[in-house]
């Protein structure tokens, strides 16, 4: 039960992320005031540390590894990138 619960908030976690991700870009794309928006910055960022943090614990109750998971690896590259394309 724990890791259904885990998996949807998970994926909810994820889809957060990317609508937050796009409404940022999009508001400096923009130059909208929304874009210098402290909540929406923490927000966005409390939210990707979440996602982060759900992926591990759901890794760690699987018993997954990147080593023989190439996915898992891939996943873990995507998260990198997503992180300096952010920046």
């Amino acid at each position: 039960m724990e890791y259904i619960a885990l998996k949807h908030s998970h994926m909810l976690l994820a889809l957060v992320s990317v609508l937050l991700f796009y409404t940022r870009a999009f508001a400096r794309i923009k130059q909208l005031k929304l874009a210098k928006n402290k909540l929406l910055f923490i927000g966005s960022h409390s939210v990707d540390t979440l996602l982060l943090i759900s992926a591990v614990a759901l890794a760690v109750m699987l018993g997954l590894s990147p080593h023989n998971q190439p996915w898992l690896l891939e996943k873990i590259l995507l998260v990198v990138a997503y992180i300096v394309v952010g920046i």
